[in-house]
């Protein structure tokens, strides 16, 4: 099994990990905006970094698992 058709396997995972993070931003955008703070863009960029490398750490620990069958 090649990387590519793994991840392809796993598009409904990405998908769901990626719509869990739009509404996290979402929702705390809002709770500071209706506080009357704001969340400056490098902040939401540094978030989204870290939830990428950890989910495409996990993928790749669960790629080398699924590879040995």
């Amino acid at each position: 099994m090649t990387f590519r058709a793994f991840l392809r396997d796993r598009v409904a995972y990405i998908a769901v990990y990626a719509a869990f993070g739009l509404v996290t931003v979402t929702v705390v955008r809002l709770d500071l905006f209706l506080s009357g703070s704001d969340l400056e863009y490098a902040n939401l960029a540094y978030l989204f970094l870290l939830g990428l490398v950890g989910l495409a750490a996990y993928l790749w620990y669960d790629f080398q698992r699924q590879a040995a069958f």
